[in-house]
């Protein structure tokens, strides 16, 4: 997918100076948030008998048990079965299998994949306060896969992530200060949400960090 900046930016000046910047942001951005196409066809996806038996109950300790269980199935490559512990914490609304389940539906991974139900299960997790479903939404609207891009939605998603101290929205935001696209161009503003994100070690942060100091911006934190 080929990205086209738009030059309407204001510091006209300052903007030529980090042109740099912009090409690796657009380069990198999307660095390790690629959707995997691997869908398989699995059995149809049902609760375990495990979790049957957890069904009428709605205990947040049960479902974070049966939680903890979809992600050593997955962790061990036992995707169709991680799917199936998954679905009734979902179900009852346990934020981290919403989000997993998402995970499985976006990669194809122990179920058809499908995009759009991937898109629920992310919603539901981060309507919850889940940073990475809300990160994930903020791709996708950035990008405008699965749904209409939106860049105002974008920047609400990962703002909310941010805010809750995620280092991958940091960067997005910073991102967008710093080309203007979805927020008003602000240097400033970048600085501050990639020191955020560099403090925790985001190595894309730290790059962008790093290439603004090179082009004469302050980024340490006395200035």
């Amino acid at each position: 997918m080929k990205f086209v900046r738009h030059a309407r930016f204001g510091f006209a000046a300052r903007a030529r100076c980090v042109r740099p910047l912009f090409a690796v942001l657009l380069s990198t951005l999307f660095a390790g948030h690629a959707v995997v196409a691997a869908a398989i066809v699995p059995e149809p996806l049902e609760t375990s008998r495990l979790l049957k038996s957890l069904a009428a109950f709605s205990e947040p300790d049960m479902m974070e048990t049966a939680y903890r269980e979809g992600v050593s199935q997955y962790e061990d490559g036992e995707y169709v079965e991680a799917a199936r512990t998954w679905l009734t914490p979902a179900k009852y609304g346990h934020a981290g299998a919403q989000f997993s389940l998402g995970v499985a539906y976006a990669t194809g991974n122990g179920v058809a994949q499908d995009l759009s139900t991937a898109i629920r299960w992310w919603n539901e997790a981060a309507r919850q306060g889940h940073a990475a479903a809300q990160v994930n939404l903020g791709l996708l609207y950035w990008r405008g896969v699965g749904v209409e891009k939106d860049l105002a939605k974008a920047r609400s998603w990962w703002r909310r992530a941010a805010d809750s101290g995620d280092a991958a929205a940091q960067f997005h935001l910073g991102a967008m200060a710093a080309t203007g696209e979805g927020a008003p161009l602000d240097f400033d503003s970048a600085i501050h949400w990639w020191r955020l994100s560099a403090a925790q070690g985001y190595e894309l942060a730290i790059e962008g960090l790093q290439i603004m100091q090179r082009h004469g911006f302050a980024v340490d934190k006395s200035r």
